[in-house]
């Protein structure tokens, strides 16, 4: 349904020719370098870098709510989780606090300083308390902290949220969520483990499109452009270890051009273990999902030490981090061409519907690329968009006069889940796979106070079936005409259901083929 990445707008730079030229240069020597793994001695790291890739505290809060509206800024609001510790009293003015003087600093400055300060630090200040000036002293605390109070107001006044607790007899459930989720923070060895930690808990009500984004997690739930490496891995226990592997790559990504393969395990990315690195961070999925992304900023470097199968020696994959491709890029650069059994068979992935440009390529495609091949596969694997896609893509198939191979798994999420059910109507199409996930709620997002994010719904399940002939998928999913067994942890590339996809397309076309020749 509409995720929260329908808020992402791709970015555009324009060059002079000249410019063009250079640019162009630069991606060509950035592609060579990104598509061959390493496997020699890494360079050694100051400990200052080496200390900047760790999962660790950076960034703190005051628990303070200012006006800036005046020279001296004045608190209106004290944080509840540090109100009984906190030596600030609403309608303080803040005359100045480290080196920051007031007037003459603003929210940026202030910002800055706290950006640069880790939790547990202490800062003087002055305020002016009625007719006195006062010297406090100040510890900080972390600002994952803050958002608690914000993330509980935006859930306990949601109806759908609310509806859902009631049907589901736990009206009360959200009570204690505070006092949870501050204990669990002040407890977490880590910013990341503080968010999954929370996220446990908000998942605990059970209704899809509703978790806790972190800030740097760089998944394009912003407007502005990010850094992406294109992999997205799942947690896995296997064989009593946990392990973080690849299921699922970006299309026109750094990954997608890489000798990473689908099942493989992540180890480590720039020397650092996987588990304690910072850029090892929430996808924007509910807890029960597992879900991480790796972060890096645009044009970072990222060393991603891989292991193909429990036998192998790992390797490591130098992958430059350019601006992650849009919707509509990332389909264009999935197109495969394959030849099963003599039958030209067509390939778009989708990674998602939040553009209805896919419809366009869709349809330009199968007018060009595509217009004289035998069948088409669409892989609706993946997060969801927004309903519009939905219809016009659902149209656009119902044109198609050749076999339509869908592919879809437990991670077909939202607006997929929709068309894959209109889909699955029309005769000429074939649905195969797994179950889909039954997270269909319409989903917005919100800015907390520290930069993280949630995601909630705002949309039920139940307002969404006008659209899928008044059918709920919420919590139930949409089942494959065909199932097909896959496991992906050390699948080493293997992609069952891509290639049963394949070699059912094939076979749709020569019996078809068998058919119009035995009418003849």
């Amino acid at each position: 349904m509409i995720e929260p990445s329908m808020f992402a707008v791709p970015y555009l730079k324009s060059f002079k020719p000249f410019g063009k030229l250079i640019v162009a240069l630069v991606i060509l020597q950035l592609s060579d370098f990104a598509t061959n793994p390493v496997c020699s001695q890494r360079p050694e790291l100051s400990p200052r870098a080496v200390a900047s890739e760790y999962d660790a505290w950076a960034g703190s809060s005051l628990g303070i709510r200012l006006n800036f509206t005046q020279p001296k800024p004045e608190i209106f609001d004290i944080h509840e989780h540090v109100a009984d510790s906190s030596p600030f009293l609403k309608n303080d003015r803040l005359v100045s606090i480290g080196n920051l003087e007031f007037p003459g600093s603003d929210v940026e400055d202030l910002a800055e300083l706290l950006d640069r300060c880790t939790p547990g630090s202490e800062l003087s200040a002055r305020v002016e308390r009625g007719a006195e000036q006062l010297q406090l002293k100040v510890t900080t605390f972390r600002k994952e902290l803050v958002d608690i109070a914000a993330i509980f107001r935006r859930l306990n006044t949601n109806q759908i949220i609310k509806d859902h607790l009631a049907a589901t007899d736990r009206p009360d459930l959200l009570e204690s969520f505070r006092q949870k989720a501050a204990e669990a923070v002040r407890v977490s060895q880590s910013p990341r483990l503080a968010a999954e930690a929370i996220n446990r808990i908000i998942d605990e009500i059970g209704v899809s499109h509703t978790a806790m984004i972190p800030a740097s997690s760089g998944i394009g739930f912003s407007a502005q452009p990010h850094g992406s490496i294109g992999l997205v891995l799942q947690r896995h226990q296997f064989k009593g270890q946990t392990g973080y592997f690849v299921v699922d790559i970006k299309p026109g990504s750094p990954g997608f051009q890489s000798k990473i393969l689908l099942g493989d395990e992540v180890l480590s990315v720039n020397g650092i273990e996987l588990d304690k690195s910072r850029r090892l961070k929430l996808s924007g999925h509910e807890d029960r999902y597992q879900m991480f992304v790796i972060e890096a900023a645009i044009d970072e470097v990222c060393e991603v030490e891989y292991l193909r199968t429990p036998f192998d020696d790992s390797e490591i994959a130098t992958l430059v981090s350019t601006q992650d491709p849009s919707t509509v890029a990332s389909l264009k650069a999935s197109k495969r061409n394959i030849v099963c059994n003599q039958a030209k068979i067509g390939y778009l992935r989708f990674w998602n519907l939040m553009s209805m440009g896919v419809n366009g390529v869709l349809a330009d495609t199968l007018n060009t690329d595509y217009a004289d091949y035998d069948a088409i596969i669409l892989d609706l694997r993946g997060r969801g968009g927004i309903i519009p896609a939905v219809l016009a893509l659902n149209r656009t198939v119902e044109k198609i006069d050749k076999p339509v191979v869908i592919t879809i798994d437990g991670l077909t999420r939202s607006a997929k889940e929709m068309l894959a059910y209109l889909l699955k109507k029309q005769e000429n199409v074939l649905v195969v796979g797994q179950k889909t996930s039954g997270a269909v709620t319409g989903a917005t997002v919100m800015k907390l106070p520290s930069g993280n994010s949630l995601m909630f719904p705002v949309a039920s399940a139940d307002t969404l079936k006008q659209f899928i002939d008044g059918a709920v998928l919420e919590g139930v999913g949409v089942e494959p005409d065909e199932f097909v067994e896959h496991f992906v942890p050390y699948c080493a590339g293997n992609d069952r259901i891509f290639r049963y996809a394949v070699k059912r397309a094939a076979e749709l076309v020569n019996a078809s083929s068998d058919v119009a020749g035995a009418a003849k």
